[in-house]
């Protein structure tokens, strides 16, 4: 509970350590049993993830994966509303630029970009 405050926490200013505390989020969260609250929590990761992911230019195969899984857990909650902001979150990544096999955020340089 308290990496998933510090990852919102950071991820105002830095979104590349965000990205990498949301990560550790999902890796601990796989061990824990279902529960409302725990799929909840990686429906959100999986949403903060693409989010981060996209500003950092994730590749399009990862963003794919963490998708896939916070949709899987909004869908099986009934969560419409936070199953509709993971698709405009994952259509952002998927409908970005692609510079050099990554996704980027349309106007940035991130890793690969042509200037």
């Amino acid at each position: 509970m308290h990496l998933q405050r510090a990852a919102r926490w950071i991820g105002r200013t830095n979104s590349a350590r965000a990205l990498e505390d949301w990560k550790k989020v999902r890796r601990l969260m796989q061990d824990q049993p279902r529960s409302e609250t725990n799929d909840q929590l990686r429906a959100l990761c999986g949403g903060q993830l693409l989010t981060f992911g996209w500003r950092e230019g994730m590749e399009a195969e990862e963003a794919k994966l963490y998708a896939e899984e916070a949709l899987r857990y909004a869908r099986e909650a009934g969560n419409r509303k936070h199953e509709m902001m993971l698709l405009g979150a994952y259509g952002r990544t998927d409908g970005g630029q692609r510079r050099g096999g990554r996704l980027c955020a349309v106007g940035t340089t991130g890793p690969g970009a042509d200037r």
